[in-house]
Protein backbone atom coordinates (compact mmCIF):
# COMPACT_ATOMS: atom_id res chain seq x y z
CA UNK A 1 0.00 0.00 0.00
CA UNK A 2 2.77 2.55 0.69
CA UNK A 3 4.09 1.99 -2.85
CA UNK A 4 0.69 2.69 -4.40
CA UNK A 5 0.27 5.83 -2.33
CA UNK A 6 3.82 7.12 -2.91
CA UNK A 7 3.81 6.45 -6.65
CA UNK A 8 0.29 7.53 -7.56
CA UNK A 9 1.52 8.95 -10.90
CA UNK A 10 3.37 5.84 -12.02
CA UNK A 11 1.35 3.64 -14.34
CA UNK A 12 3.77 0.74 -13.83
CA UNK A 13 3.58 0.85 -10.04
CA UNK A 14 -0.21 1.21 -10.08
CA UNK A 15 -0.58 -1.66 -12.54
CA UNK A 16 1.68 -4.03 -10.61
CA UNK A 17 0.28 -3.01 -7.25
CA UNK A 18 -3.29 -3.57 -8.38
CA UNK A 19 -2.24 -6.90 -9.88
CA UNK A 20 -0.93 -7.93 -6.48
CA UNK A 21 -4.18 -6.86 -4.81
CA UNK A 22 -6.20 -8.74 -7.41
CA UNK A 23 -4.28 -11.95 -6.72
CA UNK A 24 -4.37 -11.46 -2.97
CA UNK A 25 -8.15 -11.16 -2.94
CA UNK A 26 -9.07 -14.28 -4.88
CA UNK A 27 -8.79 -18.00 -4.21
CA UNK A 28 -10.61 -21.21 -3.37
CA UNK A 29 -10.10 -20.84 0.39
CA UNK A 30 -13.23 -18.79 1.04
CA UNK A 31 -12.53 -18.04 4.69
CA UNK A 32 -8.93 -17.09 3.91
CA UNK A 33 -9.96 -14.90 1.00
CA UNK A 34 -12.51 -13.10 3.18
CA UNK A 35 -9.82 -12.46 5.79
CA UNK A 36 -7.36 -11.16 3.20
CA UNK A 37 -9.96 -8.87 1.67
CA UNK A 38 -10.83 -7.47 5.08
CA UNK A 39 -7.17 -6.86 5.91
CA UNK A 40 -6.51 -5.25 2.54
CA UNK A 41 -9.53 -2.98 2.94
CA UNK A 42 -8.35 -1.98 6.38
CA UNK A 43 -5.01 -0.96 4.91
CA UNK A 44 -6.62 1.35 2.35
CA UNK A 45 -6.61 -0.99 -0.65
CA UNK A 46 -10.11 -0.09 -1.78
CA UNK A 47 -9.38 3.62 -1.99
CA UNK A 48 -6.13 2.85 -3.81
CA UNK A 49 -7.92 0.62 -6.33
CA UNK A 50 -10.58 3.28 -6.97
CA UNK A 51 -7.85 5.87 -7.53
CA UNK A 52 -6.10 3.52 -9.95
CA UNK A 53 -9.33 2.94 -11.92
CA UNK A 54 -9.80 6.71 -12.15
CA UNK A 55 -6.21 7.09 -13.32
CA UNK A 56 -6.77 4.38 -15.91
CA UNK A 57 -9.72 6.37 -17.27
CA UNK A 58 -7.60 9.52 -17.51
CA UNK A 59 -4.73 7.64 -19.16
CA UNK A 60 -6.87 6.00 -21.83
CA UNK A 61 -5.35 8.19 -24.56
CA UNK A 62 -1.87 6.94 -23.67
CA UNK A 63 -0.55 3.97 -25.60
CA UNK A 64 -0.35 0.92 -23.35
CA UNK A 65 -2.84 2.12 -20.72
CA UNK A 66 -5.04 -0.98 -21.03
CA UNK A 67 -2.98 -3.15 -18.60
CA UNK A 68 -3.42 -0.54 -15.86
CA UNK A 69 -7.15 -0.36 -16.50
CA UNK A 70 -7.52 -4.14 -16.42
CA UNK A 71 -5.55 -4.65 -13.22
CA UNK A 72 -7.24 -1.76 -11.42
CA UNK A 73 -10.75 -2.94 -12.33
CA UNK A 74 -9.92 -6.54 -11.40
CA UNK A 75 -8.50 -5.45 -8.04
CA UNK A 76 -11.56 -3.36 -7.28
CA UNK A 77 -13.88 -6.20 -8.27
CA UNK A 78 -12.09 -8.75 -6.10
CA UNK A 79 -11.93 -6.40 -3.11
CA UNK A 80 -15.68 -5.69 -3.28
CA UNK A 81 -16.73 -9.25 -4.19
CA UNK A 82 -19.95 -10.64 -2.75
CA UNK A 83 -19.11 -13.89 -1.00
CA UNK A 84 -21.44 -16.35 0.69
CA UNK A 85 -18.96 -16.80 3.57
CA UNK A 86 -18.00 -13.14 3.79
CA UNK A 87 -19.91 -11.11 6.35
CA UNK A 88 -18.03 -7.91 5.52
CA UNK A 89 -18.63 -7.78 1.77
CA UNK A 90 -21.47 -5.27 2.08
CA UNK A 91 -19.29 -2.93 4.13
CA UNK A 92 -16.49 -3.13 1.56
CA UNK A 93 -18.89 -2.34 -1.28
CA UNK A 94 -20.13 0.64 0.69
CA UNK A 95 -16.55 1.81 1.23
CA UNK A 96 -15.81 1.46 -2.49
CA UNK A 97 -18.94 3.31 -3.56
CA UNK A 98 -18.26 6.02 -1.01
CA UNK A 99 -14.78 6.44 -2.48
CA UNK A 100 -16.25 7.07 -5.94
CA UNK A 101 -15.90 3.59 -7.44
CA UNK A 102 -19.06 3.72 -9.54
CA UNK A 103 -18.12 7.02 -11.13
CA UNK A 104 -14.55 5.83 -11.74
CA UNK A 105 -15.68 2.59 -13.38
CA UNK A 106 -18.18 4.37 -15.63
CA UNK A 107 -15.46 6.82 -16.68
CA UNK A 108 -13.13 3.95 -17.48
CA UNK A 109 -15.80 2.22 -19.56
CA UNK A 110 -16.40 5.39 -21.52
CA UNK A 111 -12.71 6.03 -22.06
CA UNK A 112 -11.82 2.52 -23.25
CA UNK A 113 -14.81 1.68 -25.41
CA UNK A 114 -12.83 -0.35 -27.92
CA UNK A 115 -11.05 -2.58 -25.40
CA UNK A 116 -13.21 -5.67 -24.90
CA UNK A 117 -11.31 -6.90 -21.83
CA UNK A 118 -11.69 -3.52 -20.12
CA UNK A 119 -15.39 -3.46 -20.95
CA UNK A 120 -15.85 -6.95 -19.51
CA UNK A 121 -14.00 -6.13 -16.29
CA UNK A 122 -15.77 -2.80 -15.95
CA UNK A 123 -19.21 -4.37 -16.34
CA UNK A 124 -18.18 -7.07 -13.89
CA UNK A 125 -17.13 -4.45 -11.34
CA UNK A 126 -20.44 -2.60 -11.73
CA UNK A 127 -22.32 -5.84 -11.14
CA UNK A 128 -20.31 -6.50 -8.00
CA UNK A 129 -20.73 -2.98 -6.63
CA UNK A 130 -24.51 -3.14 -7.16
CA UNK A 131 -24.95 -6.57 -5.54
CA UNK A 132 -26.79 -7.20 -2.31
CA UNK A 133 -30.12 -6.45 -0.71
CA UNK A 134 -31.62 -3.68 1.34
CA UNK A 135 -31.52 0.08 1.37
CA UNK A 136 -27.76 0.42 0.95
CA UNK A 137 -27.72 -1.75 -2.16
CA UNK A 138 -30.64 0.24 -3.58
CA UNK A 139 -28.71 3.46 -2.94
CA UNK A 140 -25.71 2.03 -4.79
CA UNK A 141 -27.94 1.22 -7.76
CA UNK A 142 -29.36 4.72 -7.79
CA UNK A 143 -25.86 6.17 -7.71
CA UNK A 144 -24.82 3.86 -10.56
CA UNK A 145 -27.66 5.20 -12.72
CA UNK A 146 -26.67 8.77 -11.87
CA UNK A 147 -23.07 7.96 -12.83
CA UNK A 148 -24.15 6.81 -16.30
CA UNK A 149 -23.81 3.06 -15.74
CA UNK A 150 -26.78 2.06 -17.87
CA UNK A 151 -25.64 3.84 -21.01
CA UNK A 152 -22.06 2.72 -20.44
CA UNK A 153 -23.08 -0.95 -20.19
CA UNK A 154 -25.42 -0.79 -23.19
CA UNK A 155 -22.63 0.82 -25.20
CA UNK A 156 -20.28 -1.99 -24.16
CA UNK A 157 -22.80 -4.63 -25.24
CA UNK A 158 -23.35 -2.90 -28.58
CA UNK A 159 -19.64 -2.44 -29.27
CA UNK A 160 -18.66 -6.06 -28.55
CA UNK A 161 -21.49 -8.24 -29.83
CA UNK A 162 -19.32 -11.33 -30.32
CA UNK A 163 -17.41 -11.15 -27.03
CA UNK A 164 -18.93 -13.69 -24.65
CA UNK A 165 -17.32 -12.12 -21.60
CA UNK A 166 -18.66 -8.66 -22.36
CA UNK A 167 -22.15 -9.97 -23.09
CA UNK A 168 -22.19 -12.09 -19.92
CA UNK A 169 -20.91 -9.36 -17.59
CA UNK A 170 -22.89 -6.63 -19.32
CA UNK A 171 -26.15 -8.52 -18.80
CA UNK A 172 -25.11 -9.15 -15.19
CA UNK A 173 -24.53 -5.43 -14.63
CA UNK A 174 -27.91 -4.49 -16.12
CA UNK A 175 -29.68 -7.10 -14.00
CA UNK A 176 -27.99 -5.88 -10.82
CA UNK A 177 -28.67 -2.18 -11.47
CA UNK A 178 -32.35 -2.86 -12.24
CA UNK A 179 -32.82 -5.33 -9.41
CA UNK A 180 -34.78 -4.72 -6.21
CA UNK A 181 -38.25 -4.06 -4.89
CA UNK A 182 -37.54 -0.55 -3.61
CA UNK A 183 -39.42 2.48 -4.93
CA UNK A 184 -36.59 3.29 -7.31
CA UNK A 185 -36.54 -0.10 -9.02
CA UNK A 186 -39.24 0.76 -11.55
CA UNK A 187 -37.64 4.09 -12.55
CA UNK A 188 -34.26 2.35 -12.88
CA UNK A 189 -35.79 -0.23 -15.21
CA UNK A 190 -37.42 2.61 -17.15
CA UNK A 191 -34.05 4.31 -17.47
CA UNK A 192 -32.53 1.04 -18.64
CA UNK A 193 -35.14 0.73 -21.39
CA UNK A 194 -34.57 4.33 -22.40
CA UNK A 195 -30.86 3.52 -22.71
CA UNK A 196 -31.61 0.60 -25.04
CA UNK A 197 -31.11 -2.21 -22.54
CA UNK A 198 -34.02 -4.33 -23.78
CA UNK A 199 -32.69 -4.45 -27.32
CA UNK A 200 -29.09 -4.97 -26.16
CA UNK A 201 -29.97 -7.93 -23.94
CA UNK A 202 -32.11 -9.54 -26.65
CA UNK A 203 -29.23 -9.12 -29.09
CA UNK A 204 -26.87 -10.78 -26.58
CA UNK A 205 -29.19 -13.76 -26.22
CA UNK A 206 -29.76 -13.97 -29.96
CA UNK A 207 -26.04 -13.98 -30.72
CA UNK A 208 -24.68 -16.09 -27.87
CA UNK A 209 -27.50 -17.43 -25.71
CA UNK A 210 -27.61 -20.82 -27.40
CA UNK A 211 -23.82 -21.25 -27.17
CA UNK A 212 -23.08 -19.79 -23.75
CA UNK A 213 -24.78 -20.94 -20.57
CA UNK A 214 -23.42 -17.83 -18.80
CA UNK A 215 -24.91 -15.41 -21.33
CA UNK A 216 -28.20 -17.33 -21.29
CA UNK A 217 -28.41 -17.24 -17.48
CA UNK A 218 -27.62 -13.55 -17.14
CA UNK A 219 -29.54 -12.43 -20.23
CA UNK A 220 -32.72 -14.08 -18.95
CA UNK A 221 -32.08 -12.59 -15.50
CA UNK A 222 -31.71 -9.11 -16.99
CA UNK A 223 -35.03 -9.44 -18.84
CA UNK A 224 -36.65 -10.62 -15.62
CA UNK A 225 -35.43 -7.54 -13.72
CA UNK A 226 -36.33 -5.07 -16.46
CA UNK A 227 -39.90 -6.43 -16.57
CA UNK A 228 -40.37 -6.70 -12.81
CA UNK A 229 -42.59 -4.38 -10.78
CA UNK A 230 -46.04 -2.96 -10.30
CA UNK A 231 -45.16 0.62 -11.22
CA UNK A 232 -46.99 2.57 -13.91
CA UNK A 233 -44.33 1.87 -16.54
CA UNK A 234 -44.08 -1.90 -16.25
CA UNK A 235 -46.63 -2.66 -18.99
CA UNK A 236 -44.80 -0.44 -21.45
CA UNK A 237 -41.50 -2.10 -20.51
CA UNK A 238 -42.94 -5.55 -21.06
CA UNK A 239 -44.32 -4.46 -24.43
CA UNK A 240 -40.94 -3.06 -25.47
CA UNK A 241 -39.06 -6.16 -24.35
CA UNK A 242 -41.51 -8.39 -26.19
CA UNK A 243 -41.33 -6.23 -29.31
CA UNK A 244 -37.54 -6.56 -29.24
CA UNK A 245 -37.96 -10.34 -29.59
CA UNK A 246 -37.27 -11.36 -25.99
CA UNK A 247 -39.65 -14.32 -25.84
CA UNK A 248 -38.18 -16.07 -28.87
CA UNK A 249 -34.59 -15.73 -27.64
CA UNK A 250 -35.48 -16.82 -24.10
CA UNK A 251 -37.26 -19.88 -25.46
CA UNK A 252 -34.27 -20.62 -27.70
CA UNK A 253 -31.90 -20.36 -24.74
CA UNK A 254 -34.07 -22.68 -22.65
CA UNK A 255 -34.20 -25.22 -25.47
CA UNK A 256 -30.42 -25.00 -25.95
CA UNK A 257 -29.65 -25.60 -22.26
CA UNK A 258 -32.24 -28.09 -21.03
CA UNK A 259 -30.08 -29.35 -18.15
CA UNK A 260 -29.06 -25.92 -16.84
CA UNK A 261 -31.08 -25.04 -13.75
CA UNK A 262 -29.95 -21.43 -14.02
CA UNK A 263 -31.16 -21.04 -17.60
CA UNK A 264 -34.43 -22.87 -16.95
CA UNK A 265 -35.19 -20.97 -13.75
CA UNK A 266 -34.24 -17.54 -15.07
CA UNK A 267 -35.90 -18.26 -18.40
CA UNK A 268 -39.17 -19.11 -16.67
CA UNK A 269 -38.87 -16.01 -14.50
CA UNK A 270 -38.30 -13.86 -17.59
CA UNK A 271 -41.30 -15.36 -19.38
CA UNK A 272 -43.47 -14.89 -16.30
CA UNK A 273 -42.59 -11.22 -15.97
CA UNK A 274 -42.91 -10.41 -19.67
CA UNK A 275 -46.35 -12.04 -19.83
CA UNK A 276 -47.73 -11.03 -16.44
CA UNK A 277 -50.50 -8.52 -16.04
CA UNK A 278 -54.07 -8.00 -17.02
CA UNK A 279 -53.74 -4.79 -18.98
CA UNK A 280 -55.51 -4.39 -22.29
CA UNK A 281 -52.55 -5.76 -24.24
CA UNK A 282 -51.82 -8.78 -22.05
CA UNK A 283 -54.10 -11.19 -23.92
CA UNK A 284 -52.35 -10.43 -27.17
CA UNK A 285 -48.95 -10.88 -25.52
CA UNK A 286 -49.96 -14.29 -24.22
CA UNK A 287 -51.19 -15.43 -27.63
CA UNK A 288 -48.02 -14.25 -29.37
CA UNK A 289 -45.76 -15.75 -26.71
CA UNK A 290 -47.58 -19.07 -26.89
CA UNK A 291 -47.04 -19.06 -30.65
CA UNK A 292 -43.31 -18.49 -30.01
CA UNK A 293 -43.07 -21.72 -28.03
CA UNK A 294 -43.18 -20.27 -24.54
CA UNK A 295 -45.80 -22.74 -23.29
CA UNK A 296 -43.74 -25.72 -24.34
CA UNK A 297 -40.55 -24.27 -22.89
CA UNK A 298 -42.17 -23.56 -19.51
CA UNK A 299 -43.83 -26.97 -19.45
CA UNK A 300 -40.51 -28.68 -20.21
CA UNK A 301 -38.79 -26.70 -17.44
CA UNK A 302 -41.07 -28.29 -14.87
CA UNK A 303 -40.44 -26.79 -11.45
CA UNK A 304 -37.01 -25.35 -12.30
CA UNK A 305 -36.02 -22.98 -9.50
CA UNK A 306 -39.67 -22.93 -8.47
CA UNK A 307 -40.49 -20.79 -11.51
CA UNK A 308 -42.03 -23.23 -14.00
CA UNK A 309 -45.59 -23.11 -12.61
CA UNK A 310 -45.28 -19.34 -12.11
CA UNK A 311 -44.40 -18.92 -15.76
CA UNK A 312 -47.26 -21.18 -16.89
CA UNK A 313 -49.82 -19.24 -14.85
CA UNK A 314 -48.55 -15.95 -16.29
CA UNK A 315 -48.43 -17.32 -19.84
CA UNK A 316 -51.96 -18.71 -19.71
CA UNK A 317 -53.78 -16.30 -17.43
CA UNK A 318 -57.46 -17.21 -17.40
CA UNK A 319 -57.39 -18.53 -20.97
CA UNK A 320 -58.73 -22.11 -20.83
CA UNK A 321 -57.48 -22.93 -24.32
CA UNK A 322 -53.90 -21.89 -23.46
CA UNK A 323 -54.09 -24.02 -20.32
CA UNK A 324 -55.20 -27.00 -22.38
CA UNK A 325 -52.30 -26.44 -24.76
CA UNK A 326 -49.85 -26.21 -21.86
CA UNK A 327 -51.13 -29.45 -20.33
CA UNK A 328 -50.93 -31.13 -23.73
CA UNK A 329 -47.28 -29.97 -23.85
CA UNK A 330 -46.58 -31.73 -20.57
CA UNK A 331 -47.51 -29.22 -17.89
CA UNK A 332 -48.96 -30.71 -14.72
CA UNK A 333 -52.53 -29.52 -14.10
CA UNK A 334 -51.50 -28.65 -10.55
CA UNK A 335 -49.25 -25.95 -12.04
CA UNK A 336 -52.29 -23.73 -12.46
CA UNK A 337 -53.32 -23.89 -8.82
CA UNK A 338 -52.45 -20.63 -7.08
CA UNK A 339 -50.26 -21.45 -4.08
Amino acid sequence: MPALRCHAESDAVQEQGCGALRNLCVGSDSAGVASRRARAAGAGAIEAAVAAVARGARRSVVRGAEPLQLQALAALNNLAWEGADDADDSARRGLAVGAGALEAVCSCLGAARGAAAVQENGCWALGTLCAGDGAEAAAHRERAVAAGALRAVVAALEAHRDETGVQHRGCLALQRVCDGDDDGAGPRAQAACAAGAAEAVVAALEALGARSDAVAVQGCAAICSICFGDDSGVDARCARVEAAGAVAVVVAAMCAHPSSGGVQGNGCAALANVCAGYDAASAGRRARDAAAGALEAAAAAGDAAGMGPTALRALCGDDAELRRRAIAAGAAPVSFEVP
